[in-house]
């Protein structure tokens, strides 16, 4: 993720206790940002009329929100002074993209980049269009808007932002249409481009003389990125939390992948599965697994018994490498149902 603020960092880890019944999830996330002083920043993609039920207890910030998120099958990410609450994808490229921007800026005049980056708060009434905002904040620092027509035309609410670089202001208000930016190397031109993906970034660094050691660990630390090795130079091509796990690797700090939104945060390591099961009955597999993950199942026992199915049908399966919802689909499809997740509840009803 990107950079946090010191203060929001603090902010993440106070204690919440709140309770929300037949609430709609931009209300609901209103209030909390009203309450303890977060900016939330909602994806214009996501429906905020959505349902919220929960309640928590004296649970960290950053904890709420990632079950809220979680819930509502939603990502979470932190920019700046900022919480970003949108689509999973979008919520794991967004540091990713705010760091290549910012990239781009090293081979500006440094009084530039200065202008990126320096912070200043943003507000803007109800029905303001996005393509306009944008063009304005740009405009008014001293730069250019190449191709701001990729921005479609949109109505926003009324909002008040935190102090934010304008580099991270552009790359988190392009984020909700697929788009981003590429900065030109003079540092004064901003075209708005499409998301080019993998959304990746390639970065060098030196390690000591016990490289191969330590690139098994890297390589069995993180996965989703790619290392090359010449002599005592790692090349790492992944997303901006990779980097950020070499890096405090580097430094010998311990692999803790954190769970908050914050500054350096990482994305939670997903578990991954294998599992070979031959001829057992499908509800004490079902028992065991919610025993070892601490999952809540629930059992749609009238449209099981509609469908003539039962607990007691014996499944056959063989999955490797795989996750939750892949080895549920993979244990309940053989007995002819289905499931629904959010978090850690599941309810498993007949299928079609």
């Amino acid at each position: 993720m990107g950079t946090a603020n010191s203060d929001l960092e603090q902010h993440l880890e106070r204690l919440v206790s709140v309770s929300w019944q037949d609430q709609q999830l931009r209300a609901a996330l209103q209030r909390l940002s009203e309450s303890q002083g977060v900016s939330l920043w909602l994806d214009r993609r996501i429906d905020p009329q959505q349902p919220v039920e929960a309640t928590f207890q004296n649970l960290p910030l950053h904890q709420v929100l990632k079950r809220i998120a979680e819930q509502h099958s939603l990502g979470i990410s932190a920019l700046g002074n900022v919480v970003y609450v949108g689509p999973q994808q979008s919520a794991s490229e967004l540091a990713t993209l705010a760091a290549k921007a910012r990239d781009s800026l090293d081979k500006s005049a440094k009084a530039t980049s200065r202008i990126w980056l320096q912070e200043t708060s943003s507000e803007w009434a109800i029905l303001s269009e996005p393509r306009t905002l944008l063009t304005h904040w740009v405009g008014q620092a001293g730069f250019a808007v190449q191709k701001p027509e990729r921005i479609p035309h949109d109505l926003w609410d009324a909002k008040q932002l935190p102090p934010l670089a304008l580099v991270d202001k552009t790359v988190l208000l392009l984020a909700g249409f697929d788009l981003t930016c590429q900065i030109d190397s003079a540092g004064d031109t901003c075209q708005i481009v499409p998301i080019s993906r993998p959304v990746v970034l390639t970065r060098q660094y030196r390690f000591g003389p016990d490289h191969e050691l330590f690139l098994a660990r890297l390589q069995e630390t993180i996965h989703e990125a790619t290392f090359a090795v010449r002599g005592r130079l790692l090349t790492v091509t992944g997303r901006w939390e990779d980097h950020l796990q070499v890096q405090e690797l580097i430094a010998g700090k311990p692999n803790e992948p954190s769970q908050k939104v914050g500054r350096g945060t990482t994305k939670p390591v997903e578990q991954r599965f294998s599992l070979q099961l031959k001829n057992q009955p499908v509800g004490a597999v079902v028992s065991q697994l919610a025993d070892q993950l601490q999952l809540q199942v629930r059992w749609d026992t009238s449209s099981l018994a509609e469908a003539k199915r039962d607990q007691s049908t014996l499944v056959s399966c063989s999955v490797k490498d795989a996750s939750l919802d892949e080895l549920l689909k993979s244990i309940l499809e053989p007995a002819g149902m289905q499931f629904e997740r959010q978090g850690k509840d599941v309810q498993i009803k007949a299928g079609r």
